[in-house]
């Protein structure tokens, strides 16, 4: 018994030592000023990111040792404080370690606020460092219940207390109406707060260089525009997205993430049914400038369409082509797509230019249902030819092959392409050989971009060299000399995996990035 109550004690005192440290730990954060409503929130890691691009000074970057040309001929003041800045930008009273917070909102005239939110360290420093740029800027300052402001425009301003400091843009929003919001945002209760919102906190506690959230309203918007989003309708106004966004040694990496109701992961559960089949990678060449396959259950999407007002319309239009209706057509389909993009097409005469990408699509069936309503009606508006494919003429120059097997529905613009895919043409090499196909082998989607200007055909590199001025050229060019490759990979519908690969694998990706805007800037101003 004595041993029970001396672990009881142990336990005690640990769960009480943890609990001061976790007070001790919990200070301001730039959240507390962004309001609940906000429908964007952006935070950046600058301490990180100016440590991992390697911005030790002005001499560093050339637009910025210009600016500090510049800032010589300025006041002594001002001078001074650009140059404690450059040493050190915590020099500035700001605490960039705890993040750059950038938002937005809706308000009460009905256009949008913009701000920023970041915590002060030295609050002295601050102030000195607001003195000098009022000085130059001919501005002052105005305080009231310690709460200080300093007007930039009828629109604009700066305010702060010893602990927060905001800088706000306000569009259809009165002066007096603009500084009584501003006023709120430093008394925020916490479930007036942006971490009271569900899904914020969860989507946005790692650490990453760069996080951008979303809330339920812009998915709302976007799914006038997004098909997979307007299957969910008013669903979508409890979700929210974020996007986390990390700059590595050769690459960027972009992890999406989704936070969704319970009823919403069931729906969209329903979408991702099965693994890809990966049988269709021996239908695809192995070189293609984009490539994507995905898991679609169009069964599920089928169901949730019926109760549009167009669908009956559609069903009966589709009967007229295929000779049955949409449901019995969609439940012949398996529940893999495949489409790439190996070259492009590009002729050129006297009046006119064409451009047309070669393009390759599959589709599984389903092996289990009736399928050959296709090609059964193909003869309607296409011709068969003798090698068993069916040509569908586009426009002018524009062909597209259409065969299947018992397995796969195969369309091309390249009549090889299909050729190969049904077996009627050798091919010593698919897709499966190709170095990325191994990346997604256990992925449900994918999709795959390569901007290697030196693995292009021909006919698109002269499509390039045709259709941009010099100026132009050096600049496409030079993005694809930074850049080698994007893959996107899935394995729900909740999240997604980007890799941004650059052909130099030595250098903070940021860095790089840096360095070419900087090398494009001073084109311009030179």
């Amino acid at each position: 018994m004595k041993t029970n109550r001396y672990f009881g004690k142990i336990v005690l005192g640990i769960a009480f030592s943890l609990s001061l440290i976790i007070t001790s730990c919990s200070g301001p954060h730039p959240t507390d000023t962004i309001p609940s409503n906000s429908k964007i929130v952006a935070s950046f890691d600058l301490s990180h990111m100016l440590k991992v691009a390697e911005v030790d000074d002005a001499n560093s970057i050339k637009s910025l040792s210009l600016l500090d040309g510049q800032m010589q001929n300025s006041s002594k003041e001002l001078k001074s404080l650009w140059e404690n800045l450059l040493k050190n930008p915590d020099n500035s009273g700001i605490s960039f370690d705890q993040g750059v917070y950038l938002f937005r909102f809706d308000n009460e005239s009905k256009g949008e606020t913009n701000g920023c939110s970041m915590i002060i360290k030295d609050v002295n420093k601050f102030k000195e460092t607001v003195e000098v740029l009022c000085k130059d800027l001919s501005l002052t300052t105005e305080s009231s219940n310690g709460l200080n402001m300093v007007h930039i425009s009828s629109t604009n301003l700066v305010a702060w207390n010893d602990t927060h400091m905001l800088l706000i843009s306000s569009l259809g929003e009165e002066a007096s109406l603009l500084d009584k919001k501003v006023a709120s945002l430093f008394t925020l209760d916490s479930d007036k707060c942006i971490t009271s919102v569900d899904g914020f906190k969860e989507l946005c506690a790692a650490p990453n260089d760069i996080t951008i959230w979303g809330s339920g309203t812009n998915l709302t918007a976007l799914s006038k525009f997004n098909p997979s989003l307007l299957l969910f309708k008013d669903l979508v106004k409890d979700c929210s997205m974020a996007v986390h966004v990390k700059f590595d040694d050769g690459q960027i990496v972009l992890n999406n993430e989704f936070y969704a109701p319970k009823e919403v992961k069931a729906l969209l559960g329903k979408y991702w049914k099965d693994d890809f089949n990966k049988d269709l990678y021996k239908m695809f060449p192995e070189n293609n400038i984009m490539i994507s396959g995905m898991v679609v259950n169009f069964e599920q999407i089928l169901e949730n369409l019926k109760g549009e007002s167009y669908y009956t319309d559609a069903d009966d239009m589709w009967k007229q082509f295929a000779g049955t209706d949409i449901q019995t057509s969609v439940q012949s389909l398996g529940n893999s797509f495949m489409f790439s993009i190996t070259d492009m097409n590009y002729t050129k005469s006297r009046f006119r230019k064409s451009i047309s990408p070669v393009i390759n699509c599959a589709l599984d069936y389903n092996t289990k249902k009736e399928h050959k309503w296709l090609t059964d009606n193909l003869d309607k508006f296409c011709e068969k030819e003798e090698s068993g494919c069916y040509r569908l003429t586009m426009g002018r120059n524009t062909n597209m092959y259409i065969a299947e097997t018992d397995e796969v529905l195969f369309i091309s613009s390249e009549k090889d392409n299909v050729l190969r895919a049904i077996g009627q043409k050798k091919c010593d090499s698919d897709f499966t050989d190709s170095k990325i196909a191994s990346h997604f082998t256990s992925t449900k989607g994918f999709w795959y971009l390569d901007l290697d200007y030196n693995h292009y055909p021909e006919t698109t590199k002269k499509l390039v060299d045709d259709s941009f001025d010099k100026m132009q050229k050096q600049y496409i060019v030079g993005n694809m000399a930074l850049i080698q490759d994007i893959e996107i990979t899935s394995n729900d519908a909740l999240s997604s995996h980007v890799e941004i690969h650059l052909k130099n694998k030595k250098e903070n990706s940021l860095k790089q990035i840096i360095h070419l805007v900087d090398e494009s800037a001073m084109k311009f101003v030179q």
